[in-house]
């Protein structure tokens, strides 16, 4: 916040006083406003010339009530609308220009003569093709090139504020009012498509379409921003919601105001004016590169000051509370009247103009529109040649001092150190390390099977078909070798799978690296672990019996042949397939030798990390980092409770400002010194593991504690840009989905299209990195491209809040859990 700042250009002086209404408009080289009142000044914002630096617009017979430029025009000509009570005008500025330096008459053309009233708002249609005109309670359709009438909408039960065209279909008119709704017309029909209830208690006042994000946002009388879905079949659901309004406390709370100047809050201060724009800093070849080389930018003036919002995030760039001073300017700005913005794209420069709400004031301010934030700082490092990592991707080898380099010693038994024939100290012989009954090994007797978890199945197929010797076995779905990047996403219900005879709640489902293996952590303290095919029909899983609580977190190790889960019994478990022990099991804070230090509370979560050469673990408001030795080869059945394995704490990091850690996210399969901690202050604390710090934190995040933190960490079977592995996402309940990028500290997109009120649902990113799957308490799961805030798919088929999500590393499918006891598969369709 803060990394634009604006500077004054120019103070226009008109004879007649502004007010409130629309009576300013600009582009990126003119600015226009009435100077006697039924005469409008255009002046050239850029321009050092003298004789072109204003031009008067004379042909009205009333007082102009409002005007508006062709802003969104796909053409090259500037078109400029005025309005009064007795003519609707359009003047070609260019020719009008060209007119008066020649001497000439400057001509105008009049599209409507006798308008039924005080005209509030006008707009003209990208093709230049349509004007919209609100009068009253109906919006006027007025053809732009002669006088003609197209359409009458009427259906507003109160003064139409403002009107704006669809940007792809232009046949297509959104407009508010001050009924407190907005309305979807069809002009070649002149019928209603779309109404919206009743939704704010204070009229709206303003309204600003997007281009590129296919979305609209409308403006209220008492401050409060809302941000609706413009994509097709989308009912045009609220996506976001801001209160202007505690942005500029914020500011004025953080000691952010303007030199010398004591700012002065309004309550409900009104949306005058909304306008969407969009910078495009490069070219971009993949979709996470056109998702961080957009800047769209959401510019909001109201009667406090000017709030630069990114359109995508809504997180605030800029603020200019008002009255207040900028940069070059000798007095302070006045309380502003009418706003209009405007984009000048060659330089990426946003240019404000606005008036004085009790003068004849014009003032001219322009800010540089690209967002460019500073990178994350690392804090005081002891090693001063040691560079700040601001990637996952790490570029510089481990410190000699960084305990990323420490390993586990083993020492040798007492057995081990006796030669070959040397009997021990006290020449007793030691007694031969073999079975006393049976002379073998002993048949286990069950116990290390899975238990039971489906009732008996009558067996159908009772001559099955002799499958041909050396043919692969039938899988259920075909696997790939290389995850398609530019498929459809999978949304098509493939099958179900109950995880028990019982009700029995799903908490967390994971996909091993490879994709052959699914792990899902229960509420009855099992892990279940499932091979392909996962039907009814298929295998039945193996289970995981160990812990007294219920299992919060499962993962898997870089080589998938090892599994580590934790629980809210205070224990993390390390498991292996065929195994019905646990090989480690992490009680203590110190070391497996150490059984009285135990964690005082719940383990919320863990994993390995670096190759799976450590163990990560939080429980409190502390992040343990452990060392750990499995042995390797086949475990004795005998003696498996005389296991060798063993773990020792390397470093702790015990964050002061919170009581808990929330969530956390590291990458495995790569060696990277970026480990993420989601804290309960709603704070996110960026840990370089190299040097053993804190680099980066996030304050205030969401408004709630960040209950789900996700890496975009791909897949071997699937290649992403670099760029990708540093975006990251987090979800808060009642507070959506944030996406992030490391490098630049930054929110970049939002998503909110989800139900997500009590129950912390899991989020995750595809392998592919175009998209995102989110559970929901409305029995449903969503699927988001990263690139738009709208969702482009949802999931339906569930019979209970979907709990976690999961997508296979290694093939287009996605996997659900509910609450019910429910795994979901889905196939691309």
């Amino acid at each position: 916040r803060g990394v634009m700042s604006f500077d004054l250009v120019s103070t226009f002086v008109t004879q007649s006083s502004l007010g409130c209404s629309q009576l300013l408009s600009c582009t990126s080289r003119h600015a226009a406003a009435p100077l006697q009142g039924n005469t409008v000044c255009v002046w050239d914002l850029q321009s050092t010339d003298t004789d072109r630096q204003l031009l008067t617009l004379t042909g009205h017979r009333g007082k102009v009530t409002a005007l508006r430029f062709n802003t969104s025009s796909s053409t090259d000509h500037c078109l400029l609308t005025t309005a009064c009570h007795s003519y609707i005008i359009v003047w070609d500025v260019e020719v009008c220009q060209t007119a008066r330096l020649a001497g000439e008459n400057v001509r105008s053309t009049v599209v409507c003569k006798s308008p039924p009233g005080e005209v509030t708002s006008l707009t003209l249609s990208p093709d230049d093709m349509l004007v919209a005109a609100c009068c009253h309670n109906t919006v006027h359709i007025l053809t732009a090139r002669y006088e003609c009438v197209l359409a009458e909408l009427k259906g507003h039960s109160s003064t139409v504020r403002a009107v704006e065209f669809h940007t792809t279909d232009y046949n297509i008119v959104i407009s508010v009012s001050d009924d407190r709704t907005f309305k979807l017309w069809n002009i070649k029909e002149s019928e209603m498509l779309y109404t919206s209830s009743i939704i704010s208690a204070s009229p709206f006042v303003s309204l600003a379409v997007s281009d590129t994000l296919q979305q609209f946002c409308v403006g209220a009388l008492d401050g409060i921003l809302r941000v609706y879905d413009l994509t097709p079949d989308s009912m045009y659901e609220c996506l976001h919601t801001v209160n202007v309004n505690k942005i500029f406390t914020k500011q004025q709370q953080g000691g952010e105001g303007c030199e010398g100047e004591e700012v002065v809050l309004e309550t409900g201060a009104s949306l005058q004016t909304l306008h969407y724009c969009c910078i495009n800093t490069q070219q971009h070849t993949t979709v996470v590169g056109e998702l961080l080389t957009l800047c769209p930018v959401l510019c909001v003036g109201c009667v406090t000051g000017v709030v630069v919002l990114n359109a995508q995030s809504l997180d605030c760039l800029n603020i200019l509370p008002l009255p207040g001073r900028v940069s070059g300017g000798m007095y302070p700005l006045p309380v502003p009247g009418p706003f209009s913005f405007c984009v000048d794209y060659n330089s990426h420069t946003l240019w404000c103009v606005f008036g004085g709400m009790f003068d004849g004031k014009v003032f001219t301010i322009t800010s540089p529109l690209i967002d460019t934030p500073a990178p994350p700082s690392n804090g005081e490092g002891d090693d001063s040649h040691y560079q700040p990592v601001f990637s996952v991707l790490s570029s510089a080898p481990a410190l000699s001092s960084s305990f990323l380099k420490s390993t586990v010693t083993i020492k040798p038994s007492q057995n081990n150190k006796l030669n070959k024939g040397q009997r021990p100290r006290g020449g007793k012989q030691t007694v031969a390390n073999k079975p006393l009954t049976f002379h073998n090994k002993i048949k286990s007797s069950g116990y290390s099977q899975s238990p039971q978890r489906a009732l008996f199945t009558p067996q159908t197929q009772h001559n099955p078909a002799p499958q041909r010797r050396g043919a692969a076995a039938p899988s259920q779905t075909k696997r790939t070798e290389v995850y398609p990047t530019e498929g459809p996403p999978p949304e098509s219900l493939s099958h179900r799978v109950t995880v028990s005879v019982k009700r029995t709640a799903v908490q967390c489902v994971q996909f091993s690296p490879s994709g052959r293996q699914l792990a899902c952590g229960l509420s009855d303290q099992t892990v279940l672990l499932y091979t392909p095919p996962y039907s009814e029909q298929g295998r039945d899983p193996q289970a995981f019996i160990g812990h007294n609580g219920s299992v919060s977190c499962v993962r898997f190790s870089a080589d998938s042949m090892n599994l580590i889960t934790s629980s809210v019994d205070g224990t993390a478990r390390v498991w292996r397939k065929g195994c019905a022990d646990p090989l480690l099991t992490v009680s203590s804070t110190t070391s497996s030798a150490d059984k009285t230090k135990l964690f005082g509370s719940s383990v919320k979560h863990t994993q390995f990390y670096y190759i799976d050469k450590f163990i990560l673990l939080t429980s409190a408001n502390t992040l343990y980092i452990y060392k750990y030795n499995i042995e390797t080869g086949t475990i004795d059945e005998v003696k498996r409770y005389l296991s060798k394995n063993i773990y020792k704490v390397v470093k702790t990091f015990e964050s002061f400002s919170c009581q808990e850690m929330t969530a956390m996210s590291a990458a495995n399969s790569l060696h990277s010194y970026i480990v993420m901690c989601a804290n309960s202050n709603r704070s996110v604390d960026v840990y370089d593991m190299n040097v053993g710090k804190v680099f980066h934190s996030y304050q205030d995040a969401h408004t709630r504690p960040v209950h789900c933190l996700q890496q975009n960490l791909g897949s071997s079977s699937c290649e992403q840009p670099a760029e990708g592995f540093d975006l990251f996402v987090t979800a808060a309940v009642t507070d959506g989905i944030k996406l992030w990028d490391l490098r630049t500290s930054r929110c970049v997109c939002r998503y909110d299209g989800h139900m997500n009120r009590s129950v912390p649902v899991g989020v995750t990113f595809s392998p592919c990195g175009r998209y995102l799957a989110a559970g929901a308490e409305d029995m449903c799961a969503y699927l988001y491209d990263i690139r738009s805030s709208s969702y482009i798919s949802k999931l339906s088929a569930h019979s209970d809040t979907v709990m976690d999500v999961a997508f296979n590393p290694s093939q287009p499918q996605l996997v659900t859990g509910t609450l019910s006891g429910q795994l979901s598969f889905f196939s691309p369709p």
